[in-house]
C-alpha cells in the first residue's frame, strides 16, 4: 500500500519529464509538479479537517476551488505545455492574494506569499524570465498597498488568518523546494558526471579501436587494388587481355569493398550526431517491406523468403529503425546455406517493452560468439565465405542504445539464429 503510494507519488513528481528536456528544465519542471503537489496535498489536508468540525465555511469552499485550479500545473506538464503550467502556479495565487487583500486589507497577514511566489519563480523560470516575473509581482504588490491606501477594504476585519500558522506553513513549504531543488541538482550533476566520464571513456576506447581496426581492413583491399593495377599494366603491356579481364575484376571486387567500407564507417560515426527528434508513430509491418523492397536482387537471388507477423506501431525515427531492419534481415539471408533462406518476423508486447524477433535458417553461432557479434569489424567469416564489413550489427547496436533499446541472439549451429530487438514503452 505504502510502496504504491510512493510510487504513484514519484510518477506525479515527473509528469512531463522526457529525455529530450535539458537538466535544467528537467529541474525546473520537477520543482513545479512538487509546488503542485504540495498545495494539493496541504490543501486536501485542511478540507479534511474542515469536513470534521468545519469553523470557516467560505474557506471550505475557497480550498475547494484551489485544489481544482493546483491539479491544473500537472496535467498541462504530462502534455509538455511547461510554460503554461509555471504560468498557472505563479499567477493565480498571485490573483488570489491580490483579492484577499483588497477585500479584507492587511489584517490578513499573508504579505509573505508575495515573497514566496518569487522564490518560486527563480525556480521556474530562466534568468530572464524569472527577473520579469519577480517585477511583475513586486508592482502588484505596491500597486494593491496603493489601492488599499486609497480605498479601505469592504471586509475588513471579517476574516483573520492565523499568522504564524500560515508563516510556518509557507516557510516549510518553500524550504521543501529549496531542499529538492538543491540535493536533486546535486545528485544530478553528480550521475551526470559519472556518466559523461564513462562515455568519454567508452568513445576513447570506441575510437583506438576503431581507427585500428578500419586502417587494417583498409590496407588490405587498397594495397590489392594496387598489386593488381600493376599485374594489369603487365597484362597490356604483353597483351595477355584474358588476365586483364580477371585482374579488372579483381581490382572492381576490392574497389566495392572499400567503398562499402567507408560507407559503413561513415553511417557508424554519424550516429552519435543524430537526434531522436524527428520521430513519429512507425508502422513495424510496412518497415519490414520498405526492406523487402530494398533487398529486393538479394532475395531473389538466393530464393528467399520474409514472412512477416502484423506488427505494432512503434514512436521512433524511421531512418533509424529502417537501418536496424535491413541489417539483420539483411544477415539473415547473407550467412545462409539453405536451398530456400527463410526468415520470420514476430513480436511480444509486455508492459515494459516491444520485442521483434528475427528467426532464420541459417548457419548458426557457437555460444562463445554471441557477444563478439555486435563488435566494431567482428567477422565469424573470411570474406570469401561470406561478403561484408563486419560493422552491420554494431551499428544496429548503436542506434537502438539510443532509444535505451537492446539487441540479443539466440541460436544454434548450423540450425539458425533468432535475433531479438527489445523496445521499451
Amino acid at each position: 500500500m505504502i510502496n504504491s503510494l510512493i510510487k504513484k507519488y514519484k510518477s506525479l513528481l515527473n509528469l512531463g519529464v522526457t529525455e529530450d528536456l535539458s537538466f535544467s528544465e528537467k529541474l525546473r519542471t520537477e520543482s513545479n509538479n512538487l509546488v503542485s503537489l504540495i498545495f494539493i496535498i496541504s490543501l486536501i489536508a485542511y478540507l479534511f479537517y474542515n469536513a470534521i468540525g468545519p469553523r470557516f465555511p467560505m474557506a471550505y469552499y475557497i480550498s475547494s476551488s484551489w485544489v481544482f485550479i493546483f491539479i491544473w500545473p500537472l496535467i498541462l506538464n504530462g502534455f509538455k505545455k511547461y510554460t503554461a503550467a509555471r504560468l498557472i502556479t505563479i499567477l493565480f495565487p498571485l490573483v488570489g492574494l491580490v483579492l484577499v487583500h483588497l477585500l479584507h486589507g492587511w489584517d490578513v497577514r499573508i504579505e509573505s506569499s508575495y515573497l514566496l511566489l518569487s522564490i518560486f519563480s527563480v525556480f521556474f523560470f530562466n534568468k530572464k524570465s524569472a527577473i520579469v516575473m519577480c517585477i511583475f509581482i513586486a508592482i502588484t504588490y505596491i500597486i494593491t498597498a496603493i489601492t488599499l491606501s486609497i480605498m479601505p477594504p469592504p471586509l475588513k476585519g471579517s476574516i483573520v488568518a492565523p499568522a504564524p500558522f500560515l508563516y510556518f506553513g509557507l516557510s516549510l513549504m518553500a524550504g521543501l523546494v529549496i531542499t529538492f531543488r538543491v540535493l536533486t541538482e546535486n545528485a544530478k550533476y553528480s550521475d551526470l558526471s559519472v556518466s559523461q566520464e564513462l562515455l568519454l571513456k567508452e568513445k576513447n576506447e570506441e575510437l583506438e579501436m576503431f581507427s585500428r581496426i578500419a586502417s587494417h581492413d583498409l590496407k588490405g583491399p587498397v594495397r590489392n587494388v594496387l598489386n593488381f593495377s600493376n599485374l594489369m599494366e603487365k597484362n597490356l603491356e604483353n597483351q595477355n587481355y584474358a588476365e586483364l579481364q580477371k585482374n579488372l575484376d579483381f581490382v572492381l571486387a576490392n574497389s566495392l569493398q572499400m567503398s562499402e567500407l567507408i560507407e559503413d564507417m561513415k553511417d557508424f560515426s554519424s550516429i552519435d550526431n543524430l537526434s531522436k527528434t524527428n520521430q513519429e508513430v512507425v508502422c513495424l509491418t510496412a518497415m519490414v517491406r520498405k526492406v523487402e523492397l530494398l533487398l529486393k536482387t538479394e532475395i531473389e537471388e538466393v530464393n528467399g523468403k520474409i514472412k512477416c507477423d502484423k506488427l505494432l506501431d512503434y514512436k521512433c525515427n524511421p531512418s533509424d529503425m529502417l537501418l536496424v531492419f535491413q541489417n539483420i534481415i539483411q544477415n539473415g539471408l547473407k550467412y545462409n546455406r539453405s536451398e530456400t533462406p527463410t526468415l520470420e518476423i514476430s513480436y511480444k508486447k509486455n508492459e515494459e517493452s516491444l520485442s521483434i524477433y528475427f528467426k532464420d535458417n541459417g548457419i548458426g553461432i557457437k555460444e562463445e560468439y554471441f557477444s563478439h557479434i555486435f563488435s566494431l569489424f567482428k567477422r565469424l567469416h573470411s570474406r570469401n565465405e561470406f561478403e561484408g564489413t563486419g560493422l552491420g550489427l554494431s551499428l544496429s547496436k548503436k542506434i537502438l542504445q539510443k532509444y535505451k533499446a537492446e539487441i540479443s541472439v539466440e541460436s544454434v549451429l548450423n540450425e539458425g539464429s533468432t535475433f531479438i530487438i527489445r523496445l521499451p514503452l
